[in-house]
């Protein structure tokens, strides 16, 4: 994926990433996902932790569920951000 040549403003550049994203095919997304979750459990923080804060995937952004089911498997807490009109709230994801 590359990035416009002029760094621009921080809308510029996620909305040149979010038009790039738009058009990977269906194996690219499915291998990104693969790809999060290997990287993700290879990091010690997240070995580590108790607690994890995540994302629901759109628009092709790469789906956290892999690693979701992995870091439950080992006992961990997901987390999913909910926005409202006064910030952010975060609030655990169940497996049921």
């Amino acid at each position: 994926m590359t990035l416009p040549s002029d760094t621009g403003s921080s809308r510029e550049i996620r909305q040149s990433i979010n038009r790039q994203r738009r058009l990977l095919d269906a194996t690219e997304i499915a291998s990104a996902a693969i790809n999060l979750k290997k990287n993700l459990c290879q990091l010690a923080e997240l070995r580590r932790a108790k607690d994890i804060g995540c994302y629901i995937s759109v628009n092709g952004e790469a789906d956290p569920g892999l690693f979701v089911a992995t870091a439950w498997a080992r006992q961990k807490r997901i987390f999913m951000p909910v926005l409202r009109k006064n910030g952010m709230s975060f609030y655990e994801l169940s497996p049921d």
